[in-house]
C-alpha cells in the first residue's frame, strides 16, 4: 500500500405568554457619491497585515500585536424610515476577558476601539450609541482610524489568520446590519514562535504481503496490521514551546469516501477486499484533503516541541466481499493540521 498525504391520541393546547414585537422599519444605505441606494453593508477596508512574531509564552493578559489602521471606504448617509434605533459597533460571538472576543486561535483574542476623530473614541467595543429620538438619518463614512489588538487569553500552540469581516456596526438594535470592517488580501497574520512540521518522508510504501481464503474467511475478517510510522521534523519554537498536531487520511481512489475503510487502486484486479489503517490499534476513518481545524475524520496525533513526532500507525487488509485473486493495493493522502 503506498500511503501519501439514521391507538391513543392526545390533543392539548398550548398557551403562552409573548413579550411585544417591535416591528422595525426599512433602512437602506445612501452613499454621498451619488450611487444608487442600496442595503448592503458599506465595507470599511482594512489592509492585509503581517505583525512581527511573539513568544507564546508570555503571560496571559499580555498585548501581543498592537496595530492602528486607517481603514479606507465610502461616507454615506444610513436613512431607517422610521427611526434607527441603536447604533451597535462590535464582533460576533460572546465577548471573553481583556474585552476580546475569541479569534478561532487558541489562546488569542482580539478587541478594537475607534481612534483619530469621530463618535466613539477610546473606548474598547461593543460601543452603542442612542440616536435622538425619532431620528431617520446619521452620516458615517467608512474610512476611520481603527485600533484592533490581540491578547494572549490563554495557552498558545499555532498561530493562524484572521480574514474577511472581523467586526460591524449594525443599527436597529443589531437587525440592520450598515458597515463591515473587513480586511482584504491575506488577512492578519498571527505568528506565534512555535514549531513547525514537516515530515521527514512525503511517501512510503507498506507490504502487506500475500493472503488466501483462509487468512479472511467471511466477509469483516482482517489481516495481522503490519505497523509503519510518519515522521515529522519540528523546529523554530521558541525554547518550552509546543504545537499540537492533527492528521486526515484521504482515500486517493475515492475522496468521497468517509468509512474506514480504504478503496483498492483502479489498477487493482483483486476483488472482495479492502484497506483498513489504526492509529494507536484505533481504526481511522477517511476525510477530506485539508487542514482546515475540525475537518472531517481529522483525529490528534499529540503535541511536540522542537524535534522529532512519530505517529504509529498499521494497516490490514478487511474482506468485503466475495474473494477474486489478483493485486490489491490501496494509497491513501495525509494531511497535517497545527493547532
Amino acid at each position: 500500500m503506498n500511503i501519501k498525504k439514521s391507538l391513543l391520541h392526545c390533543a392539548c393546547l398550548l398557551l403562552c405568554a409573548s413579550a411585544p414585537v417591535v416591528a422595525w422599519s426599512a433602512c437602506e444605505i445612501r452613499p454621498d457619491s451619488g450611487a444608487p441606494a442600496h442595503t448592503s453593508a458599506m465595507v470599511a477596508s482594512i489592509p492585509a497585515l503581517k505583525p512581527d512574531s511573539f513568544s507564546p509564552l508570555l503571560p496571559v493578559g499580555t498585548v501581543l500585536i498592537s496595530e492602528e489602521i486607517d481603514t479606507t471606504g465610502e461616507p454615506f448617509n444610513l436613512y431607517c424610515s422610521d427611526k434607527l434605533g441603536k447604533i451597535w459597533y462590535g464582533r460576533a460571538g460572546v465577548q471573553g476577558s481583556y474585552d476580546t472576543w475569541p479569534t478561532g486561535i487558541a489562546g488569542i483574542g482580539v478587541r478594537f476601539k475607534f481612534s483619530g476623530t469621530g463618535g466613539g473614541i477610546g473606548q474598547w467595543w461593543p460601543i452603542e450609541f442612542t440616536n435622538s429620538i425619532g431620528a431617520t438619518t446619521s452620516h458615517y463614512s467608512a474610512a476611520r482610524k481603527l485600533v484592533i489588538e490581540f491578547v494572549k487569553t490563554g495557552p498558545i500552540t499555532a498561530g493562524g489568520k484572521l480574514t474577511g469581516e472581523i467586526a460591524a456596526g449594525w443599527a436597529q438594535d443589531k437587525k440592520f446590519k450598515f458597515m463591515s470592517f473587513t480586511v482584504q488580501g491575506g488577512g492578519i497574520e498571527i505568528k506565534p514562535r512555535v514549531p513547525t512540521c514537516s515530515a521527514a518522508t512525503k511517501s512510503l510504501t507498506v507490504p502487506l504481503g500475500d493472503l488466501s481464503t483462509t487468512d479472511v474467511p467471511y466477509v469483516g475478517a482482517t489481516t495481522p496490521a503490519k505497523s509503519f510510522s510518519i515522521v515529522l521534523n519540528c523546529s523554530g519554537g521558541d525554547t518550552g514551546t509546543v504545537t499540537k498536531t492533527y492528521m486526515t487520511l484521504t482515500d486517493v481512489s475515492d475522496k468521497a469516501n468517509r468509512t474506514d475503510t480504504l478503496s483498492l487502486t483502479p489498477d487493482s484486479n483483486a476483488k472482495g477486499l479492502g484497506v483498513q489503517v489504526l492509529y494507536n490499534s484505533t481504526l481511522v476513518k477517511f476525510g477530506p484533503d485539508s487542514s482546515a481545524t475540525g475537518n472531517t475524520n481529522q483525529f490528534s496525533t499529540g503535541s511536540t516541541g522542537n524535534g522529532t513526532l512519530e505517529i504509529p500507525l498499521s494497516a490490514r487488509y478487511i474482506r468485503t466481499g466475495s474473494l477474486s485473486g489478483g493485486k490489491a493495493n490501496a494509497t491513501a493522502s495525509f494531511t497535517m493540521s497545527y493547532q
